[in-house]
């Protein structure tokens, strides 16, 4: 601990103190405990002007030692002084005690009761005021490690030191903070600062400046905090804590950690639910997204891991390509869709038959290609299709018809030309009288014929008719 203090008036004076305070428990029962206060430190003044650095023997010295033991009792239900060894201390009996605080009593931003050495209206006598004090918190070393610790805080006019001839003290501004260990209670730091001003003396005034500050070195309490795990939502989810795993069943587990000490929390990113259920995690309650992390034990604290709900959406066709099968996070838009129309397999397809997209089905009755739905659940659609073959069944009515009209029209040719014409022939007149002739050469072949159907001259050598297309 170290405190300095200056004043001036018609000069000056300097005091340094370095000191250590022990607090000692030297006796315990189940209502009170005493706790005896030692201080063992050093002093060093200057002086100027009309000021003289002394003793309380009135000794003119500039440095010194001092060595001062003190006892308090306790109550442990109220945390008020109910007894303390010298007269001195008096004053604090029957008001809390600035050594213990009850952590579970106190309410960041809210206040606490506690005396103060409050100036009244004349400054007159040193007057011990219960004031209220803020509740804060801020991070303060205990024992080597950071630690988020309750602060107790006053600000306001305080007395000084210094009082004239006719008891009138200084008064001045001042701030005090008292720091807490956030398990115990226990006082761990403690700072103090103020100016006063005296009043007039001898047509002068003097000035005060004083600061104290107490840090906590070492202590043979074991620091500890409640830690609280959890997951949600817990179906399925399993936590790693430093290597031993914890079912949903196990979950919210409280552990009792040492402060500063460090232990490894993991979940599993993605945990497989019931069909078509997954969990992903998304973030700690403390902000981190980090599935695996470590955590440095400062303070009481609740830590859950997060995770969202997932549906599994599986689209099924035989044929459009179908798209959106996958997972979505509960109660969010899922899209899904297939290519349409398409052109059929086969010789139908190649005449322009086609594949139409007709409606789903399943979780989904929607009868456009592209549809969506709220994922409240595992869902399944499936794509129904029909053929339309209008365009072959044109084309092949088409064909038809044209080859039905080529057979009329041959037909009709046919019954325009009539039957095969004949070849008329003059036979020569019987002779009266039988003569005798020389022997004639065999008759010539005609070099054209007619067909037999339709009368057209044909080539002599023809077997087919080149008119109606018959045979010969």
């Amino acid at each position: 601990m170290a405190a300095t203090g200056s004043g001036s008036y018609e000069g000056t004076l300097t005091e340094t103190a370095d000191y250590t305070l022990k607090w000692l428990v030297t006796k315990m029962d189940s209502d009170s405990t005493t706790l005896s206060k030692r201080e063992d430190g050093s002093w060093s003044c200057t002086s100027t002007g009309n000021w003289l650095c002394n003793t309380k023997k009135q000794k003119i010295e500039d440095s010194g030692t001092w060595s001062d033991t003190r006892d308090f009792t306790i109550s442990l239900s109220t945390l008020t002084t109910i007894a303390v060894s010298n007269d001195r201390d008096k004053a604090q009996i029957g008001r809390p005690t600035w050594l213990l605080v009850n952590p579970t009593q106190l309410t960041e931003g809210g206040t606490v009761l506690r005396y103060w050495w409050v100036p009244d209206a004349d400054a007159k006598g040193n007057t011990i005021t219960d004031v209220r004090y803020g509740v804060g918190a801020e991070m303060a070393n205990v024992k080597g490690i950071q630690v988020k610790v309750w602060s107790l805080k006053y600000n306001g006019d305080t007395l000084g030191w210094w009082d004239n001839a006719d008891n009138v003290w200084s008064k001045g501004p001042a701030t005090e903070t008292i720091l807490y260990d956030p398990v115990y209670g226990t006082q761990i730091g403690y700072k103090y600062s103020f100016t006063a001003d005296g009043v007039e003396v001898d047509g002068g005034t003097w000035t005060e400046n004083y600061s104290e500050d107490q840090q906590l070195v070492d202590s043979n309490l074991s620091f500890t905090a409640p830690v609280t795990l959890n997951v949600q939502p817990g179906e399925g989810v399993t936590m790693s804590v430093d290597g031993t795993d914890y079912s949903a069943g196990q979950l919210p587990t409280k552990f009792d950690w040492g402060i500063g000490t460090t232990h490894t929390l993991q979940v599993n990113p993605t945990i497989k639910g019931a069909t078509g259920i997954q969990y992903v995690f998304v973030q700690w309650s403390d902000g981190s997204k980090e599935a695996s992390r470590t955590l440095a034990v400062a303070q009481e604290t609740s830590l859950t891991a997060t995770f969202k709900t997932q549906y599994e959406l599986t689209v099924d066709s035989s044929l459009g390509d179908p798209q959106g099968s996958g997972w979505y996070d509960a109660n969010t838009k899922a899209t899904f869709a297939v290519t349409t129309p398409l052109a059929a397999e086969g010789f139908m397809g190649t005449l322009g038959g086609k594949d139409i997209f007709d409606h789903w089905s399943g979780d989904s009755t929607a009868d456009t290609a592209t549809a969506s739905m709220t994922m409240d659940g595992p869902k399944t659609v499936k794509a129904e299709w029909r053929t339309d073959n209008t365009m072959p069944y044109t084309i092949i009515g088409a064909i038809i018809a044209v080859i039905v009209i080529a057979v009329a029209a041959l037909l009709l040719m046919k019954r325009r030309g009539g039957g095969p014409k004949k070849v008329a022939s003059v036979a020569s007149a019987p002779e009266a009288v039988p003569r005798i002739s020389a022997p004639q050469p065999p008759p010539s072949v005609p070099s054209t014929k007619f067909c037999i159907n339709c009368g057209a001259q044909l080539p002599a050598q023809a077997t087919f008719c080149g008119n109606c297309g018959s045979k010969q």
